[in-house]
């Protein structure tokens, strides 16, 4: 896990996986739609997910359509 402080601690793509039990393609599906938070860019191929953006999505979602 990469760290951060406070709300502002960064998530790798296998941690948003966990997290919200979506495969990557289906993250990356929604973050097209504007329906999923989209990543930080931190070098050319790398990139994490702020972790108080995900849970609040988390939050947001009615529990049976998180896992697809």
């Amino acid at each position: 896990m990469m760290a951060n402080e406070g709300n502002g601690r960064l998530l790798k793509g296998i941690e948003v996986v966990e997290l919200t039990t979506l495969s990557m393609s289906e993250i990356y599906a929604r973050i097209a739609r504007r329906q999923f938070p989209a990543p930080l860019k931190l070098g050319v191929r790398r990139v994490a997910w702020v972790e108080s953006e995900v849970r609040a999505w988390i939050d947001d979602q009615p529990r049976a359509e998180i896992g697809g």
